[in-house]
């Protein structure tokens, strides 16, 4: 997986975002698009970031604070295809699971709204850690729907 742009460095990082999760909006399936990368001229982008669980804490205080003050629910980041985040217990992780359009739909996003949001609210927090895993790739294929 490659690193996004705005997270270079665990230093670039600054402070994590503990644990927490958001359920993904439901709804019925009307008509579903398949996009290959290959065949479209697109290439969907997949951004994972994993947070390792610390002990029995499930704690959402800050992604939920990140999340309000996002207001992706009200505003959804332009290229967004599916955000995901919760708790993968046998894995022992938290993790974000967002697909995008374009890588560059993906970095705009981290620099110019999540980044100064993250750095902001966790300057307060110098000692959480950076996540886990983080890193992006190209899908061969998306549905959706």
């Amino acid at each position: 997986m490659t690193r996004s742009k705005l997270w270079d460095s665990a230093a670039d990082w600054g402070p994590a975002i503990p644990a927490a999760h958001r359920a993904a909006a439901g709804g019925s399936l009307t008509s579903v698009e398949s996009v290959h990368s290959t065949k479209r001229g697109r290439m969907p982008i997949v951004f994972v970031q994993e947070f390792a669980i610390d002990g029995d804490d499930r704690s959402t205080a800050n992604y939920d604070a990140i999340n309000e003050r996002l207001n992706a629910d009200g505003a959804p980041p332009a290229g967004l295809i599916v955000h995901s985040a919760g708790f993968d217990e046998e894995a022992g992780v938290f993790r974000i699971f967002d697909v995008w359009e374009t890588q560059e739909d993906n970095d705009r996003f981290l620099n110019e709204r999540l980044g100064p949001i993250i750095h902001e609210l966790m300057a307060a927090n110098p000692d959480a850690p950076p996540p886990s895993r983080q890193g992006s790739y190209k899908a061969h294929h998306v549905i959706k729907g």
